[in-house]
């Protein structure tokens, strides 16, 4: 074969190369690499014997590429005459066991050569002068380097992990050719070297030098930056010379190994407007590294792209792109005799992003876009909220021909309007025509006449730019004009702060108006309104975070700076303007609004007037700008009720549970379910995801100062008192109380004052005659307060009563009976009885009295016929329930948790037809349930976990609306952990939890339980199957049996093989059953497998693919703060390696324990799946897939196993029941899909690593599991 050019047998069982492989003259390429894997079975001394290479290689005189990494090589096994090989150009010898190498000073054309983890090698000898690349990653006993005093074409050296190297020899005399460095992990480096490397570098743009943490920000770097990572600074003027550019210094830490990006540096020129954004430097970082572990980046910037001049003010930050980086500290030298070579030759061609004023601004006024005013600061806005979102690749123009309409959405002042000017005027140049339709709620509401018409005029003349200017004689016409003449444009059409259905139904009306592709964005404050039009996707503009406030707020300031604001000696702010920007953002909350109206209000002022104004502020109500524009959302509100909602809400509800309020809220008669939706709606309220209320601080001032206004500032003429110092004044005063409806007062302070108030004379006490005058009070809420006198003239009309800490031993007998009241919260009341003898408050339907821990039975429930909810929690001294719980014909909660003392129920409360949910998790003394359980029938929810219970009442089977049934125990108590045997259940139910019962031992049949969908049993010892499980595994979506260490083998493989859920969810077991043998494609050792996509089979498509993985817990001596358990997110990334896609997703939860020893207790195994429809890959595809923990250091991901399914039908779960658990999708999806979070992927680092296994060896393995005659993929 004297004729062959290229060789490669990667990945075979070539045990020798012959030795006439030296007769091939016109060899060029030889690739062995990876035999020591697949030869590992025969014996080393065999290996030794035979030996692998020729001992010289004489005659491969054509040879360009040598590549035998991972041969197991030895010194021995090294040919001698390597340094010979005369046209050698690339050398890769990595993974190999030799300790040293023969010379290679005679490979005069080497430019690359590759060492990485030749763990044993200690001295890298003499070195061609021409090589470009050296690599040397985990070469960990490597001392000695050779002299590169003359290595003049080094370009790139990778040293990480070289822990006993202590220099390079000459390095400091070839830096003029070197544009990357990287030696993290090398800790011993001496000071004269680094410095050296350091103060000579002279590469700017990609690369840099990547050093350990340890060394720090050299001390001559005169500019570092603040806590936020930023340095301001002025570029003097130095007549005798120009500045050549910066040099830059950073600290940072990152947890993962193979990033692809990670630190972004963004130059700001403050004088001349314009933006530099660059990213010239990865988070690399050594492959074990940890949180705690820091490194050190230097590289430079040109002047040449920053074009900085004497005089210009600049704010320099850097900061992490992805989740897993974070910066710790920042340095810049200014660089005025320093010769700066530019390196562009990297793979991202993206390195400088110039962004200057936005184009608008140099346009002639004909041409203006929609926005001229204060550009900086509108830039900084619409860059925060674009990065957030992606726009760029979201809004998906390219190639579109639909039409979409996308609407933004969010509070006054949020920034919906910049944010829309940024769309405009990025992408109106793809369009045939655009149109930016501003303020039109406004505009119409000026003009009503006119208005309308005039916009409809705007948006016909914008778009198709005749010589002669469009009239519009009425709405009519214009809508006609509309649909005739922009049917066929490619239009962007921009309508903000859009209020009114019909105006919008006026400007677009239909999609078909326009022609394809074109981007309708609306701009609202009412999200009703979006869904009314029929919008395709809402973006939701929230608040900005502290780092993007902080940048918004420096760049109001830096228009005009203050001397007092900016120290132009040291050229960065000082502390007390730090301090001042703290307490702005703190008060602004994230507000743009609020930061644009302080920022134009502070400029020109000192410190201490900023921090006088703020003080005011904070007294006060909100600045009357920032009020015009919050209140027209209240103005709006369609009716008296719901802005009575709103007040009701912005004074006494925020961050209490919805549902809670609305049962109070209508008990007033508000109809509040309709009216908490439309606040929600136009974006006055939003709801978390706990279900509380919540409202931005300034939309809640905003409401408290139209309560001020109405009553004329006079505190007993306010409708609602919240106010400390005007409740305390009020009640003081005793008189002219007619008007108010609501009272909030909270004396509160810690556990000392309130067991000895009594003994402090300064501790108000206030008489119940206060109240008498309140004819109109409705809400009530008290902390902590103490009320002398009688309660016989006490207002009549409440619906709520909230008094916490409430003082006295039973609710006195003279307290009105309140017939509209609908909420009695008493927690932490000092209640030995409720009540002496209980009154008839007929429409009460909630009652609280947690942790009133005198309490020792309950109240007489014979006078309270509607109450809904009981909630007893923490009453530790409760002993009795009243038998007259069983009569209330709507209660649906009953909450005892933590009650330690209770025993058991009455006998009539299992009588109940109405109690829905019953919690009794934490009654340790709690042992039995009775036998009439059954008779519950609209128990929904059976929460029994800690308790004593042993025995379950087979009557639980007749509770077919059951849902969820939790019986858990405790690792180290004996409640629950008697339970020997479940009975049967009703097939209803979704829900089983009995973790932490080691006595259990009997399950009942579950192949008619058609509707289970979660079931936890971990650390049930003694359990070998659950009977029939694999019947039911259609509907299931999780089953965690971690711990469950004698499950027979017959269950596991028809649990494991019969599983269809995909999306969030699994199978989670103990590590002792590992990876099933059906798994073709597994990785023994790592968290990463490799694989192609064959193409249809038979016929068949691609289902999707199941992955197991095994993991366990480091050590646990690090977490001391974890008593039971550490959880964690697992991530595990799909990419496509050949459309070069990829998805993200978090949809596996690991769960690990300690011993009583502190120490982790086992491995676990996790199997779950994932749907083609999500992942959409195709025969032909190069698929890697990479299992990791996500934020997480105590779990390690062991061993990893792939299989591709053809036959199974899947059924995706997007219901996640672990509220950490998030998805991510990389493909293209969408523009603005709210639901779901998008990441796209880079893929090029893992391409080297998938050429190792070669094509039809990796389609053979694919095949064989692709074709196997068992439809559950069982093998063979």
């Amino acid at each position: 074969m004297v004729s062959l050019r290229t060789l490669e047998a990667d990945d075979t069982a070539v045990t020798k190369v012959p030795s006439s492989i030296v007769k091939l003259k016109n060899l060029r390429s030889l690739s062995l690499c990876g035999s020591e894997r697949l030869t590992g079975s025969l014996p080393h001394s065999y290996l030794r014997s035979t030996g692998f290479l020729p001992p010289l290689l004489d005659g491969l005189n054509s040879l360009r590429k040598l590549a035998l990494a991972d041969c197991s090589l030895t010194d021995d096994e090294l040919p001698k005459d390597l340094g010979s090989l005369s046209s050698l150009e690339h050398l890769d010898c990595g993974q190999n066991s030799f300790c040293r190498l023969p010379s290679l000073s005679g490979l005069s054309k080497l430019e690359y050569l590759c060492l990485n983890d030749c763990r044993k090698l200690r001295a890298i000898p003499e070195l061609p002068k021409n090589l470009k690349v050296l690599r040397g990653f985990g070469c960990t006993a490597l001392e000695t380097m050779p002299d590169f005093s003359e290595m003049s074409s080094i370009r790139e050296l990778y040293l990480s992990d070289s822990y006993k190297l202590t220099e390079i020899p000459g390095l400091d005399k070839s830096l003029n050719s070197v544009t990357r460095i990287h030696m993290e992990g090398c800790t011993n480096l001496t000071t004269n070297f680094t410095k050296k490397i350091l103060q000579g570098w002279t590469s700017c743009g990609f690369g840099g030098i990547y050093l350990e943490g340890i060394y720090g920000i050299p001390k001559w770097f005169k500019l570092v930056g603040n806590e936020y990572n930023v340095v301001d600074f002025k570029v003097p003027q130095i007549f005798s010379c120009d500045l050549k550019g910066l040099t830059l210094c950073c600290v940072y830490s990152s947890d993962n190994p193979k990033p692809k990006d990670g630190l972004g540096i963004m130059v700001r020129n403050v004088t001349q407007g314009t933006t530099l954004h660059t990213w010239p430097a990865i988070a690399s970082v050594k492959t074990d590294s940890k949180h705690e572990d820091y490194y050190l980046w230097q590289g430079q910037l040109s002047n040449d792209r920053l074009s900085l001049q004497g005089g210009d003010k600049v704010r320099l930050s850097v900061f992490a792109t992805v989740d897993f980086v974070i910066v710790k500290k920042v340095g810049v030298n200014l660089e005025w005799d320093k010769v700066m070579k530019e390196n562009m030759h990297d793979s991202d061609p993206h390195l400088y992003d110039l962004d200057p004023n936005p184009d608008w601004l140099s346009r002639t006024p004909d041409e203006a876009g929609p926005s001229q005013g204060e550009p900086l600061r509108e830039l900084v806005l619409a860059s925060c909220n674009l990065t957030d979102i992606e726009l760029s690749k979201k809004f998906e123009t390219a190639g579109s021909t639909d039409v979409r309409m996308i609407g933004i959405l969010g509070m006054g002042g949020i920034g919906k309007t910049t944010l829309a000017k940024t769309i405009y005027n990025n992408f109106e140049r793809i369009f045939e025509g655009r149109s930016f339709l501003a303020n039109v709620r406004e505009v119409i509401a000026h003009q009503p006449i006119t208005g309308l018409v005039g916009l409809l005029e705007q948006l016909l003349n914008d778009i198709l730019k005749s010589k002669d200017p469009i009239k519009v004689d009425s709405v009519e016409v214009g809508i006609d004009m509309i649909r005739a003449r922009l049917f066929c444009k490619r239009a962007l059409v921009i309508i903000d702060d859009a209020d009114d259905l019909q105006q919008l139904k006026a400007i677009a009306g239909a999609r078909d108006w326009f022609g394809p592709g074109s981007r309708i964005v609306i701009t609202t404050r009412n999200k009703h309104l979006l869904e009314q039009v029929g919008v395709d996707s809402i973006y939701m503009a929230e608040e900005m975070d502290e780092k993007e406030a902080l940048e918004l707020w420096h760049a109001f300031e830096s228009d005009y700076p203050n001397q007092e604001y900016l120290d132009l000696e040291s050229d960065y702010p000082n502390q007390e303007y730090l301090d001042l920007s703290k307490r702005v953002i703190r008060y602004c909350q994230g507000l743009p609004l609020a930061l644009k109206v302080l920022g134009s209000f502070l400029k020109k002022r000192t410190t201490a007037e900023g921090e006088s104004h703020l003080e005011k502020l904070e007294r006060s109500p909100p600045d009357g700008d920032i009020q015009k524009i919050l209140r027209i959302s209240f103005d709006s509100l369609p009716d008296y009720t719901t802005r009575e909602i709103f007040l009701d809400i912005s004074c006494f509800f925020i961050g209490m549970d919805k549902d809670y309020v609305t049962q109070i809220l209508d008990g007033c008669g508000f109809s509040a379910t309709i009216g908490i939706s439309v606040l929600i709606e136009r974006c006055l309220v939003t709801v978390s995801e706990q279900n509380e209320l919540m409202m931005h601080d300034l939309l809640r001032d905003m409401g408290r100062e139209i309560v001020y206004e109405n009553a004329h500032g006079h505190p007993k003429k306010f409708s609602r008192l919240w106010k400390r110092e005007d409740v305390t004044d009020v009640l003081s005063d005793e008189s002219e109380t007619e008007e108010i409806e609501g009272v909030a007062l909270d004396l509160h302070r810690d556990v000392f004052v309130v067991v000895f108030r009594y003994l402090d004379p300064d501790f108000p006490i206030f008489s119940t005659q206060a109240f008498t005058n309140m004819k109109k009070l409705r809400l009530l809420r008290l902390s902590d307060v103490v009320l002398t006198g009688k309660y016989k003239d006490f207002p009549k009309k409440l619906i709520w009563l909230w008094w916490h800490y409430f003082p006295r031993e039973s609710i006195p007998d003279d307290f009105p009976v309140q017939p509209k009241l609908v909420a009695l919260d008493l927690q932490y009341s000092q209640l030995k009885i409720v009540w002496k003898d209980c009154k008839l408050h007929e429409n009460l339907k909630i009652l609280n009295l947690s942790y009133s821990l005198k309490l020792t039975k309950s109240p007489d429930f014979s006078k309270l016929p509607n109450l809904e909810e009981l909630i007893l929690k923490g009453c530790k001294e409760l002993i009795k329930v009243h038998s007259s719980i069983g009569d209330l014909g709507r209660l649906s909660l009953v909450n005892l948790e933590g009650c330690i003392s209770l025993w058991n129920l009455p006998r009539n409360f299992y009588k109940s037809k109405s109690i829905e949910t019953l919690i009794l998790n934490a009654c340790q003394r709690f042992g039995k349930l009775a036998k009439g359980l059954g008779n519950m029938v609209s128990l929904t929810i059976l929460e029994a976990d800690k308790t004593a219970i042993r025995q379950i009442p087979s009557s639980i089977v007749k509770l077919k609306k059951l849902r969820s049934l939790s019986l858990s125990g405790h690792r180290w108590l004996t409640a629950c952990r008697r339970l020997r045997a479940i009975p049967d259940l009703p097939t209803n139910l979704y829900v089983l939890k009995a973790n932490d019962c080691p006595e259990l031992e009997t399950l009942p049949d579950f192949s008619k339980m058609s509707n289970m969908r979660e079931l936890y049993l971990r650390d049930s010892f003694k359990l070998t199957e659950v009977p029939g499980l694999d019947k039911s595994l259609n509907s299931m979506t999780r089953i965690h049996m971690e711990s469950c260490t004698n499950l027979t083998a017959d269950f596991r493989n028809n649990i494991l093989q019969g599983w269809t859920s995909s999306g969030y969810g699994g199978i989670y077991l103990n590590g002792i059953y590992d990876i099933p043998e059906w798994f073709k494609i597994v990785n023994d050792v790592d968290n990463i497998v490799f694989f192609e996509v064959p193409q249809r089979i038979m016929g068949r498509d691609l289902k999707g693919l199941t992955i197991c993985f095994g993991y366990s817990s480091r050590s646990y001596s690090h977490y001391p703060e974890y008593v039971d358990s550490q959880e964690g997110l697992i991530g595990i990334i799909v990419r496509n390696l050949t459309k070069q896609t990829a998805l993200r997703t978090r949809i596996a939860f690991a769960s690990v324990r300690p011993n009583r020893y502190g120490e982790p207790e086992d491995d676990y195994l996790w199997q779950g799946q994932l749907s083609n429809d999500m992942l959409r890959l195709e025969g032909g595809d190069h698929v890697s897939i990479l299992v990791r923990p996500d934020d997480v250091d105590f779990v390690r991901v062991k061993k990893t196993g792939v299989h591709l399914e053809w036959d199974k039908l899947m059924k995706e779960n997007m219901d996640n029941p672990d509220p950490y658990l998030e998805f991510f999708r990389g493909v293209d999806d969408a523009f603005f899909r709210g639901s779901v979070i998008h990441e796209q992927l880079a893929v090029e680092s893992y391409l080297n690593f998938f050429a190792i296994v070669p094509d039809d060896e990796m389609s053979d393995i694919v095949e064989e599991s692709a074709v196997e005659d068992d439809p559950f993929g069982r093998g063979g």
